[in-house]
Formats: C-alpha cells, sequence, structure tokens
C-alpha cells in the first residue's frame, strides 16, 4: 500500500471501524459517503454504485449535491468503469463539464470488492481549495477499498432473507 501518515492511518482505521458496524445496505451507504467526504476534508462527497443487470448508474447517499448532479457525473464514471483508475481532476471550475459542481479539485476512486467493479466514490473540494496531494490519493484508494468490502458485505447480507424463504 502507498505510504500513509500515522494521523491518515488512524483516521483510516476510524473510519472503517464505523464502516463494518453495520450491515444494513442503506445505512453502510450513507456511512461511506458521510466518512469518506470527513476524511478527505472534502465539501461534497458521493457514493455510485453500478448496476448489476445492465451498465447503467445508480446515484447514493449523497450529501449536498446540486441537482442533475447524477447527469454531470456520468462521462466521469464511464472513463473509470472502462480503465478502473482513479479519476483526478485538478480544477473542475476549469471545464464548463464540472462548474455545476461548484468546486475545485475531484478525486473519483473505484469501489472494487472480490476483483468486481461495484461503483466509485467522488470528493470534492472548495473551489479555492488545494489540490489533492499524493497523500490524498492514497488515503482515499484504501478508504475506497474499505468501504467497497463494507458495502459488498451489506449486499451479501441482504440477500439472506430471499434465501431463507427458498
Amino acid at each position: 500500500m502507498p505510504y500513509l501518515d500515522l494521523i491518515q492511518m488512524a483516521a483510516l482505521y476510524d473510519t472503517g471501524e464505523a464502516l463494518h458496524a453495520s450491515l444494513e445496505l442503506a445505512e453502510v451507504l450513507n456511512q461511506a459517503a458521510t466518512l469518506g467526504g470527513r476524511l478527505m476534508r472534502a465539501r461534497q462527497c458521493a457514493l455510485f454504485l453500478f448496476g448489476e443487470r445492465d451498465t447503467g448508474l445508480r446515484f447514493h447517499a449523497t450529501p449536498e449535491l446540486p441537482p442533475g448532479a447524477e447527469a454531470i457525473f456520468a462521462p466521469l464514471l464511464d472513463e473509470l468503469k472502462q480503465t478502473g483508475q482513479m479519476v483526478n481532476i485538478l480544477n473542475g471550475q476549469a471545464d464548463s463539464r464540472w462548474a455545476a459542481l461548484e468546486v475545485g479539485p475531484i478525486l473519483i476512486a473505484p469501489l472494487r470488492a472480490n476483483d468486481k467493479m461495484l461503483g466509485a466514490l467522488y470528493a470534492g473540494k472548495a473551489v479555492d481549495g488545494q489540490p489533492f496531494t499524493e497523500g490524498d490519493l492514497n488515503l482515499l484508494e484504501a478508504f475506497a477499498a474499505q468501504a467497497a468490502r463494507a458495502i459488498g458485505n451489506a449486499q451479501l447480507y441482504s440477500l439472506l432473507p430471499h434465501l431463507r424463504t427458498r
């Protein structure tokens, strides 16, 4: 794993503990967006899940975002889904496609569990915010891995009632 300092490691541990405290999918999704935003000191944070049966996107656990944000993210999420790589935009205001988000730097990390791409985690800083550092990228990548495992576990847990009725 890339280098994280002691403060980042402690924050990552604390958020990981909180994420794994529940197996209810809705709660895990909300926690992932809230804790991810706090951990990254982001102005906005959102979580997207890719649909099981199609290539569509589902928008989940989003704190304060402008109306129509899902459509704004579609091209970035398509890129992430194709490449599997984190998307890093230094200044969202410099491109009219992202200006409606009213953020500066943008990071979108893949949510992967068991070699499966579950979705993506978005963090956007304030317009006057400093760019994300290499440490921030490493931190978001590590948090996204934790969030993906928690989401995957909650998704499996949500299947139990259906399996019991068979």
